[in-house]
């Protein structure tokens, strides 16, 4: 497939790029699209398959590129089953790493026609209520209608289905029959427990219709026999029935197919042909509308008990491989044409409370769905049992007990878009004190306040009901939180299964505080500790989306067994050799009915030798040992509570019989005697960390410490024993056996406890040279967990044991999948908030795998955690999510692929083990790791954004008094702004690039755009710019209404708009052409604008008007601009005979014998305005006595180029910085209207 890209053929055979006998190759991407001529669904079937699991893949898509649906992903040696594209083409990805090359695969492809859906139903409506339209039929060709009660579970094989009593319920789905009676293929998942009928007539079943007394114009979509088969057919003859029985009360796929003209029928079964044979043929003209029952012309219909999911009509015969395909893709909770289904509803946590302590450690409150969104203790709360919601071995249980404390749960998968619904149901047992929270997001939260429970956003308010009746007793409450505005009204809230009416009972809501988040406090507020729970908790869920009203009373009376806390047995650990005078180490655990550690167990048992002989202590544990006589084999040990279920005791036996069995008893409860006889010997070796004085100290205890893997440490081996220089150990005392000297040969045989077993010994045997009984020893683990060893001399079977001590990692390793490592230059790695995967491996001191790392009893994991921030400098560190949702993919290694980190920029990731301590001794964290980045934004969004004419419907062209303004951040794939897309930060930002089209004519007017600048500022480009300008172009132009502007990124990374609308180079639909590479700002109108101002002459005794207005080109002339009421020229730029008129004086004009005075309709101290236009001028009459009859006006226009004109025609329009003069002249006379003709002497 790596040399070939393409085909069009009907059927094919395909292989990796190593063909059919050789491997594929390393480093490998290359693709296969499959398009028939004809417009065919493809199939795909693999005849061999061998990839590197988790590391080489091969990718299938329902379309011809990336860009389609993924309809499978394929790793490992396992055989995938036949994958259908429906779209027409299917694209195939092959991908491999750079290292292991496998066989690889042989596949070969068909087409068969397109499948013709004409209904589907999914019955995934929360509930039905007999509402017209409401089962969703999702061709949209036939919604319809539950009748008599018929509704929807939860239960159903691909989220929810419809259930049916077999009484008197269906659904009605008009236009069902017009296909039903055709050629036709039903298909459908069913449950059903129910006994039928041998009479087909009179049988419940699916669908269909009897007509009464008649025998050929019927038809019988799946009856049920009364031996529980289905039957199938047309009339009263010539039916089809399964080969066994369907009513096994399991869910079953059932797909029946009818060709009208031959009469063949075919039913299958769980994707494979059950029957097969022919029916009657022809069409039929009888209507029936019904689901769940089939319908009878006499009034007597048989009605379908049981479960119905996943309803299909497809308007043709399906072959054998597209019914295997849709078995196989429902199955696996799809569609039936392998696209991804979401059920809605999903319970995200549940959390029941009832560990046996809380101390602040991670994870330790367990998330029971299986989801391990695992909590903490963080203030003054802890389980108890002493009087729960619903009582009884069945219930629920224990529950957790606040004063004035919170548990923490964190990177909680919530939607926290605005309008998404979040449920959370819990039983609560309120003390009564103000102000307490029994559950809190950040900002959003319910609130026990003044007389008043519910809804509170951090604004003093409540949306709720009274308090009154909750004080000391346990109530269900069922709440559905509502995001952003939409919450107003919108959020619900349940007492004991029964939904309230809630009112806003204090304050007002705020909107901006209105949301989940991924952090949850239950007995709080996140962000405060001014409002902690005082009672009880118990049972929390957490739903995302919504819950129906029976689906939130069946969550209050769900209860769960209360057994795990009932002791059932003990378990005693030893090595079965000992030896007199050294302390022999026996552990004792715990167990429930369950066969798990009863970490709950708090009570006192009797060890006893059953000898006469032995004392005891304490080697670990929290409780309380009693050794009342010493000697005589028997003490007591109550349990504490943080032992956890497990203790560990020393027993020091020097005397008595040799092989004893030791015994745990609490009451009638025993140990189960699985560990065996404890057998002592006179003499052994007692191993331990450094050297013994002589004579030791008794009982010798000196443990071998925590080591690190494949670091060498010493221990001392000492000759011990009783009397050991008597023949007659009897009475002797104990000590160092001083006549063992020499060099010995030693072997050292590694015992493994956790784990059990392993596949590295320690090293240090060989021949050791002891002097007075005592040697050291050089040992080396290359492997952890906790171990001990067993010493024996080979020459005389002397033997001896060293307690148990743990080894733990040295390092881990962190690999970074495609991560590029760059900062400032280079390429980046992905979006910030994007998922990315990284491996985590646990090493010894040499740099090697440990392989016994995540093999412990408690599988041990890994996490990371930040570092530091390797650029920009003085950034954000930001957060990294899902640090520990790591999962073991082979020995050793571990992986997560879906760590994010929110920011922009590089760092650097530290491993850590994953719960913070490695078997009880403590975190090992690794070096840093290399540099991981450059993270970049994942988009970027244009919030608001204004664009402002400078004169309300128009500006100017070349005018800088446009009103731009916007806010552009750059942003995660969560949507929030990254802080590091700084430049002052050094980070590379992206420069903006405007967009500008009038009318979609698709051509871009940006060039002629100036805007102002400004700077990336913590993710951020703000924008107020009230200078803006749309240049004039060379020639003149009409007026350019509604020319819309917009804004795009150029970016290092290639990071877009996530809001594009528009493309000003194109004039088609960006929409539909995906060719949209802007978002828009807003319109403004833009008009080639001039002042003119006209000479102008009259009669000295009348006032003189003159021409001075504002005029626009409208494509074929200028004419005054009516709509403008903005245009100002300073008084110093229009002259008077040459004397700008800036004072009230120079507005006058001594014209001998008389005195004129220039007058404007709008004129302040600075400037002269215009309305509609026309700027109101005019001169006084000056009088009959002038002797200087003219004058002259000037107007200097330097200043605004926007209203110049080429009035000397040198083809310049912008270089004409002063109108031409205008004269003004009295003593001209214009006559009279009705005189044809005069002349002024």
């Amino acid at each position: 497939m790596c040399s070939d890209a393409s085909s069009s053929l009907s059927t094919g055979v395909l292989f990796d790029s190593g063909g059919s006998a050789n491997r594929y190759s390393n480093n490998e991407s290359c693709s296969f699209l499959i398009q028939p001529a004809a417009n065919h669904q493809v199939t795909l079937s693999f005849s061999e398959f061998d990839y590197e699991e988790f590391f080489d893949y091969i990718y299938v898509y329902d379309g011809s590129n990336t860009n389609a649906t993924l309809i499978g992903s394929f790793t490992s040696t396992n055989l995938p089953s036949s994958v259908t594209a429906t779209s027409g083409a299917m694209y195939i990805v092959h991908s491999s790493d750079n290292s292991i090359r496998r066989d690889g695969f042989a596949a070969s492809w068909s087409i068969s026609p397109t499948l013709n859906v004409v209904a589907e139903w999914h019955f995934d409506e929360s509930e039905w209520d007999g509402t017209s339209n409401e089962v969703l039929d999702n061709t949209g060709n036939m919604n319809g209608f539950a009748v008599n009660g018929a509704n929807t579970i939860e239960s159903g094989l691909v989220c929810n289905a419809a259930s049916f009593d077999g009484v008197d319920d269906y659904i009605t789905v008009s236009g069902i029959a017009t296909h039903l009676n055709n050629t036709a293929t039903l298909s459908f998942w069913m449950k059903t427990s129910q006994i039928g009928d041998n009479n087909y007539y009179q049988a419940p079943g699916i669908t269909g219709i009897e007509e009464a007394n008649k025998s050929s114009n019927d038809i019988f979509w799946g009856y049920l026999r009364g031996n529980g088969r289905l039957g199938f057919g047309k009339g009263g003859s010539n039916h089809l029935v399964t080969s066994r029985a369907v009513n096994n009360n399991t869910w079953q796929h059932i797909v029946m197919t009818r060709n009208e003209d031959s009469g063949d029928l075919v039913i299958y079964i769980d994707g494979v042909i059950n029957k097969s044979g022919t029916g009657r043929t022809g069409g039929l003209d009888l209507s029936f509308s019904s689901i769940g029952r089939i319908e009878d012309t006499a009034g007597t219909p048989g009605f379908f008990s049981g479960q119905l999911d996943e309803v299909l009509i497809f308007g043709s015969v399906i072959n054998a491989d597209q019914v295997r395909n849709i078995y196989n893709n429902q199955l696996a909770g799809n569609n039936w044409d392998g696209s991804r289904r979401d059920c809605g509803t999903t319970l995200i946590a549940e959390w029941r409370l009832e560990e046996v302590s809380w101390s602040g450690q991670n994870d330790e409150v367990i998330d029971s769905s299986g989801n391990d969104y695992h909590g903490k203790l963080l203030y003054n709360a802890s389980p108890s049992n002493t009087s729960p919601a619903i009582s009884g071995s069945e219930g629920t249980c224990a529950y957790g007990s606040f004063s004035s404390g919170t548990v923490e749960f964190d990177n909680l998968p919530v939607n926290t878009a605005s309008g998404e619904k979040t449920t959370v149901s819990f039983w609560m047992r309120w003390d009564g004190t103000n102000g307490s929270m029994p559950i809190g997001w950040s900002y959003y939260d319910l609130w026990f306040y003044n007389g008043s429970f519910g809804f509170n956003t951090w604004n003093n308010d409540i949306y709720g009901i009274s308090s009154s009746g909750f004080e000391n007793t346990w109530r269900h409450v069922t709440a559905e939180f509502t995001n952003g505005s939409a919450a107003v009204g919108s959020n619900r809230l349940w007492i004991d299964g029964v939904e309230q009416t809630l009112t806003q009972r204090e304050g007002s809501p705020s909107n901006s505080y209105r949301s989940v988040g991924n952090l949850l406090n239950i007995g709080g507020a996140v962000n405060s500790t001014s409002y902690r729970f005082h009672g009880s908790i118990d049972e929390v869920r957490l739903y995302d989306n919504v819950l129906t009203s029976s689906q939130v009373v069946s969550i209050m009376n769900d209860t769960h067994p209360c057994g795990g806390n009932t002791l059932s047995y003990f378990s005693i650990g030893h090595d079965n050799s000992a030896t007199y005078c050294l302390d022999e180490t026996l552990s004792v655990t715990a167990y429930n009915s369950d066969a798990a550690v009863l970490t709950s167990y708090s009570d006192t048992i009797t060890l006893d030798t059953q000898t006469g002989n032995g004392s005891w202590s304490l080697s670990s544990g929290n409780g309380s040992l009693v050794d009342g006589t010493v000697n005589d084999g028997i003490a007591t040990y109550t349990f504490a509570d943080s032992d956890n279920g497990t203790a560990s005791f020393l027993l020091y036996y020097t005397e008595g019989n040799s092989s004893i069995n030791v015994d745990v008893i609490d009451g009638s409860i025993r140990d189960d005697d699985t560990e065996g006889d404890l057998f002592f010997s006179a003499t052994g070796f007692s191993v331990t960390a450094s050297p013994l004085p002589n004579p030791p100290a008794t009982p010798i205890n000196d443990p071998i410490a925590t080591q690190r893997s494949a670091q060498a440490f010493s221990i001392s081996l000492t000759a011990y024993g009783l009397n050991p220089e008597s023949a007659d150990p009897s009475g002797g005392e104990c000590g160092i056996i001083e006549s063992y000297s020499g060099n010995k040969n030693i072997s050292l045989n590694t015992r493994y406890h956790n784990p059990l077993s392993g596949s590295l010994s320690a090293s240090g045997s060989g021949s050791i040279n002891f002097v007075e009984g005592q040697a050291s020893i050089s040992m080396q683990y290359n492997d952890v967990g906790e171990i001990s060893f067993t010493v024996n001399d080979t020459s005389n079977g002397m033997s001896g044991d060293s307690n148990q001590f743990v080894v733990t990692p040295a390092d881990f390793s962190i690999t970074v999948s495609d991560n590029p490592s760059t900062t400032f230059n280079g390429e980046g790695f992905i979006p910030a908030g994007d998922a990315f995967t990284a491996n985590v491996q646990a090493l010894n001191a040499e740099g090697d795998p440990t392989p016994n790392y995540g093999n412990e009893q408690n599988p041990e994991s890994v996490s990371l955690v930040l570092d530091s921030l390797v650029f920009p400098t003085g950034g954000n560190v930001g957060v990294l999510s899902n640090s520990d949702s790591f999962t073991r993919i082979s020995a050793n290694l571990f992986q997560n692929n879906t760590l994010s980190w929110n920011e922009v920029g590089s760092i650097r990731l530290i491993a850590a083990v994953g719960d913070g301590d490695y078997l009880g001794t403590g975190n090992v964290t690794s070096t840093a790791s290399s540099t991981v980045g450059r993270f970049y934004p994942e988009s970027f969004f244009l919030g608001a954004a204004d664009v402002n004419n400078s004169c309300t419907q128009f500006t100017y062209l070349s005018q800088p008094e446009l009103g731009i303004a916007y806010t552009l951040n750059a942003i995660n794939s969560a949507g929030d702004t990254v802080s590091n897309y700084d430049e002052g930060l050094g980070y590379p930002v992206g420069s903006i690039i405007y967009a500008a089209e009038l009318d979609n004519n698709g051509i871009d007017l940006a060039s002629r755009l100036s805007v102002a600048t400004t700077n990336w500022q913590a993710g951020e480009y703000n924008l107020i710019d009230t200078v803006a300008a749309l240049a004039r172009g060379t020639n003149l132009e009409a007026p350019l209404l509604n020319v819309l502007l917009g804004i795009a990124v150029d970016d290092i990374d290639d990071r877009t708009l996530n809001n594009l609308t528009m493309n000003a180079s194109s004039s088609a639909d960006c929409d539909i052409t995906g060719s949209c590479n802007a978002g828009e700002l807003g319109s403004a109108s833009f008009y080639y604008g001039r002042v003119s101002l006209a000479d102008a002459y009259g009669p000295e005794t009348a006032a003189l008007p003159v021409v001075f207005h504002t005029e626009y080109w409208t494509g074929q002339k200028f004419i005054t601009h009516i709509l403008d009421d903005c245009s100002v020229l300073s008084r110093s730029s229009i002259s008077f005979n040459g004397n700008p008129i800036d004072s009230a004086s120079d507005l006058s004009i001594n014209l001998v014998g008389g005195i004129t005075t220039g007058e404007f309709t709008s004129l302040s101290s600075s400037h002269v305005g215009f309305s509609g236009g026309d700027a109101g001028f005019s001169f006084s009459a000056p009088g009959a006595e002038i002797t200087t009859d003219s004058f002259t006006v000037d107007v200097d226009l330097s200043s605004i180029d926007w209203l110049r004109f080429d009035w000397n025609q040198d083809g310049d329009n912008n270089n004409d910085t002063q109108l031409p003069t205008a004269t003004m002249r009295f003593k001209s006379y214009r006559g009279h209207d009705r005189i044809l003709y005069w002349r002024h002497q």
